[in-house]
């Protein structure tokens, strides 16, 4: 008379579809504060609380409570509560549902390039029947991989084929004007951007495997850029570099000139060097003056240090013996005594 009926279904309940996504910019991958969202379909209607369960028969004098919504739990980062609720997506229509929670970690946990983020969805149809668990499936093969590390560069080094102090340990190498210097850095993973900045300028390295490498041929334009305006640039300045790697997550790492690997550095030394002083004079009571057996003395003081083995010294005439002595990195002093002759 109250035009009641009851449905008898033995039939389990089945997801059509199940779909996995992120927030991240690359929706397959994500990071630390990135939300994941998991959708799926149902062949009819699931079980939810916006329908009254009875624990017995169903009369007018006992009180139904809310039926339990779908358990989806979402699993890989460091959260104790992985359970996440459930909303429906159609009011009215308890077939589609979509889910989702923010992954974090407060200590990187997952392997360098991520790890797959897992779930498990237990659903049952309105008269209790259960259907099969869902662990991990998706039904367009959809995934996100959860990263939290940052692409941290294993490697970074760099060096110059300058020929003058190519005997020199790498943290004192140099470069002038046509020679070249090359930059070698290894990625532990597959990176979706990397910005390289050398010498202040934006460059773009070569990639092989995961080793990227960049040579620049310094030349004379190189004096007046803004990196080669250090306090003592008449010997040189450091050469910079910025590395910005990007990973598929968004992970960004950072390095520079100050944390090579093995110390090495290049300093750019284009200004050529200058005798600033030139003193020749002899031991007589007249220094501008000498007779035979009067010691004569050229000092000579530079800009900067020189190499030792470049500096020539020639007399016109010289008949006697005479020794050079770097009495400072910048500075020569020269003797000898006069003879008959000279």
């Amino acid at each position: 008379t109250d035009l009641s009926k009851v449905i008898f279904d033995k039939t389990p309940p089945q997801l059509t579809s199940v779909k996995i996504k992120s927030n991240n910019g690359n929706s397959w991958m994500a990071k630390s504060g990135d939300n994941v969202s998991l959708e799926f379909y149902a062949n009819e209607k699931l079980k939810n609380e916006t329908i009254t369960c009875y624990s017995t028969t169903v009369s007018t004098i006992e009180t139904g409570t809310d039926c339990p919504n779908s358990i989806v739990n979402l699993f890989g980062d460091d959260n104790t509560t992985t359970l996440v609720p459930p909303i429906h997506l159609t009011p009215s229509n308890f077939k589609g549902w979509t889910t989702s929670r923010s992954f974090s970690t407060s200590i990187p946990k997952t392997a360098q390039a991520g790890d797959n983020v897992t779930f498990t969805i237990q659903f049952e149809d309105y008269a209790g029947n259960i259907g099969t668990r869902i662990i991990s499936s998706t039904t367009d093969n959809s995934t996100v991989t959860y990263d939290d590390q940052a692409p941290v560069l294993a490697q970074i080094l760099i060096t110059s084929d300058n020929i003058n102090s190519s005997g020199q340990t790498v943290d004192k190498r140099l470069a002038m004007p046509g020679d070249n210097i090359t930059l070698n850095f290894l990625t532990p993973e597959a990176l979706d951007n990397l910005t390289l900045e050398f010498a202040s300028e934006t460059v773009s390295p070569t990639l092989v495997g995961d080793n990227y490498t960049f040579i620049k041929r310094m030349d004379d334009n190189d004096t007046v850029k803004t990196f080669n305006n250090c306090d003592n640039r008449i010997t040189g300045c450091q050469v910079p570099f910025q590395i910005v790697s990007t990973d598929f997550a968004g992970n960004q790492s950072t390095h520079n000139q100050t944390g090579t690997t093995d110390n090495s550095t290049v300093k750019f030394d284009g200004i050529n060097p200058d005798l600033t002083s030139v003193n020749f004079s002899t031991d007589n009571c007249n220094v501008r003056a000498g007779k035979v057996g009067d010691r004569q003395t050229l000092i000579a003081t530079a800009s900067e240090p020189l190499l030792q083995s470049s500096v020539l010294v020639h007399f016109l005439s010289d008949n006697g013996s005479h020794q050079d002595n770097f009495t400072a990195p910048s500075q020569i002093s020269l003797n000898f005594s006069g003879t008959s002759g000279d």
